[in-house]
């Protein structure tokens, strides 16, 4: 039998020892009582159907390395809120941060400061936040290109009801936004392997009014695709993002393990297999001692972790191609997921904790383990991108063993459900049995643990502690299924689904966390605002300014620039209707870039923006005619401007 990590609480849930300042989590709310009969405990959820997306605009900033930095931001409605500042261009590779949790494998943005970890609780409106301009260690950093992250959370009102749920806080959940459905796969308490049965859903419609029509949710099955003794899942089935009427699904070992395709079959309320592909419509995994997990289809391939404990653990990154079934690649990740154990007999023993569940996007692959410390990103090629490892109290999993080491407190925590920001700039995860209970943790752009989020249930809703571990992040028009994203139309621009979904264990039609052994009941399914929004900052940066006294202008228009001609600089003027991208570039006669004034997505207003006559690299241009062209929804119109010396 192995020594297992075991929980502790410690109150502050902070480092014993090491310089872990800039982590330390204090004055976190405490957490209420777990009892179901105190029906007084949680919030009278009233809210259900449609929601109110959190957007977060703000602005670049010129700055030129001393002194403060102030973040100015419009919020929409009241939100937690924190600030993240990363160096842009550094080169810097290996271990930072508290106790080397942060390794940084290629050059990247580098991470310098983030705001407190508790966040900042800001109503709706125009707010700020201030930086002093030093670094996590507290070292001033200087002039440079920086860019920064304003991520927001709206844990401060009710949550809003949007359909129904697992109920079981594992990975299949499925949210697709073209056709406003929700598939939740049902759960088999009766199997002692604790794997999902594959083949049984709850089909309901997003938007429905689940407060006063809790039963507003049908049973389809696919199991006439899965029939044989045993089949099982851990990732459900996934919508084809190229056909929402395609589907896939995995069953998860031994026989029969590898990857399903069926077409959906809406007469008879389930979904019939596709002959026409592979062998049958399956395809096995390579190897059937692995476990399968969470299942993505991302572009031309299907992307599985996958893990055994086999006398030599195995710990990899399937793709297995959409066309022909077959398995194209393998991306080995032993070496983030493996853990050395010691049985009764003193012997050192081996085996896997992950990958168990996968973010999937252009750049590469998030994931993390059932039982690991580390939170990866890895390219498409199998190249390392980052690794966060224990030490920055981010998902952390800390032996005894490894507290007497390092000074780190024992802690069992470990992550699971990643989600990769539409941005790629941060990704969230589930920290599953940690000791403070509803804690969601954020890693930022090269891996660093950047905040918790914590969840009171008595103002967002039930959420039972360990069991709300099912995230999907919806952003912009996407639809993201069981925590992995894949593009839906209209992918950029702001969303009305926009925000983040927590499974909550708790009935729909009860009200608690009971329910009879073996009753597939349906849970809730929360909506939780959330933003991020992002901005440059440093010397040669053209901030962008609202021009408050403007109003909503009812066009598009892009002003000439005054004064003109100009010298050192001119302001241009535009507005924009409608909430959506912008982007103003200057050119010269002979059409080549100069640099960008605005590429950024802006809420509807008048805007301003400067040109101090410098180009992308800093350098100054020299006399002479330029040219300045806005592109924004279907509008484009170009104007000129001459710099005299």
């Amino acid at each position: 039998m192995l020594r297992l990590t075991i929980a502790v609480l410690f109150a502050a849930f902070a480092l014993v020892a090491g310089p872990a300042t800039a982590q330390e989590l204090t004055g976190l709310p405490a957490q209420p009582a777990w009892d179901n009969a105190d029906a007084s405990l949680y919030t009278d959820i009233t809210s259900s159907g449609s929601v109110n997306p959190l957007r977060i605009t703000t602005q670049d900033i010129s700055w030129d390395g001393s002194g403060s930095v102030d973040f100015n931001f419009n919020l929409n409605q009241r939100s937690r809120i924190w600030v993240a500042v990363y160096r842009t261009g550094s080169t810097e590779t290996g271990a930072r941060g508290p106790f080397g949790a942060w390794l940084r494998f290629v050059p990247q943005d580098l991470y310098v400061w983030s705001s407190s970890p508790t966040g900042a609780d800001l109503e709706a409106g125009n707010n700020t936040i201030t930086w002093d301009g030093s670094d996590f260690e507290g070292n001033a950093v200087g002039a440079g290109s920086y860019e920064f992250d304003i991520i927001g959370y709206n844990v401060l009102d009710e949550s809003t009801v949007v359909g129904p749920s697992t109920r079981t806080g594992f990975a299949d959940n499925v949210i697709d936004l073209r056709t406003n459905e929700i598939w939740v796969g049902e759960y088999d308490r009766d199997t002692p392997d604790r794997g999902h049965k594959i083949g049984d859903v709850i089909h309901a419609e997003l938007g429905t009014d689940f407060i006063a029509n809790p039963n507003a949710w049908e049973r389809w099955d696919y199991n006439n695709v899965v029939s044989f003794e045993g089949a099982r899942t851990l990732g459900g089935m996934r919508p084809d993002p190229d056909d929402p009427e395609t589907f896939w699904t995995a069953h998860r070992s031994g026989e029969g393990a590898g990857v399903y395709k069926m077409t959906i079959n809406r007469a008879a309320k389930s979904w019939d297999s596709n002959s026409d592909w592979a062998d049958n419509g399956f395809a096995a995994v390579a190897d059937p001692s692995i476990q399968m997990y969470q299942m993505e289809p991302w572009g031309n391939f299907l992307v599985n972790p996958n893990w055994s404990s086999a006398d030599v653990p195995a710990s990899s990154i399937e793709y297995f191609d959409k066309a022909s079934g077959e398995v194209t690649k393998q991306l080995d990740v032993a070496e983030w997921y493996t853990n050395v154990g010691t049985d009764d007999e003193g012997n050192e023993t081996l085996s896997a904790g992950g990958p168990g569940l996968i973010s999937v996007d252009e750049s590469g692959v998030w994931n993390a383990g059932w039982a690991s410390t580390n939170i990866v990103k890895i390219d498409h090629d199998g190249n390392l991108i980052w690794v966060n490892r224990a030490g920055d109290l981010v998902g952390d999993r800390v032996t005894y063993e490894q507290a007497a080491e390092t000074g780190l407190a024992v802690e069992s925590s470990y992550p699971i459900r990643i989600n990769a920001d539409f941005s790629g700039n941060a990704a969230y995860f589930s920290p599953r049995h940690n000791s403070l209970g509803n804690l969601y943790s954020t890693v930022g752009r090269d891996g660093t643990g950047l905040f918790h989020i914590h969840v009171d249930p008595t103002v967002v809703g039930p959420l039972q502690p360990s069991l709300s571990t099912f995230m999907v992040l919806i952003q912009n028009d996407r639809s993201k299924t069981g925590g992995a994203p894949y593009l839906g139309p209209n992918a950029g621009s702001p969303g009305p689904w926009d925000g983040m979904y927590w499974d909550t264990n708790y009935s729909l039609t009860t009200h608690s966390f009971d329910r009879p052994e073996g009753k597939l009941e349906a849970g809730m399914l929360l909506h939780i605002p959330y933003d991020l929004a992002s901005g440059s900052l440093g010397s040669g940066v053209t901030a962008v300014e609202e021009v408050g006294s403007a109003g909503t202008p009812d066009s598009y228009s892009l002003s000439s620039a005054y004064p003109n001609p100009f010298n050192p600089e001119t302001t241009i003027e535009f507005a924009v209707p409608t909430d959506g991208f912008v982007k103003i570039d200057v050119f010269n006669t002979a059409g080549q870039l100069v640099t960008s004034l605005v590429d950024k997505d802006l809420s509807a207003g008048v805007f301003k923006t400067t040109w101090d006559a410098v180009d992308e690299s800093g350098q100054q241009v020299s006399s002479g005619v330029y040219f300045y062209r806005m592109e924004a929804g279907d509008f484009s119109a170009t104007h000129s401007m001459t710099l005299l010396k």
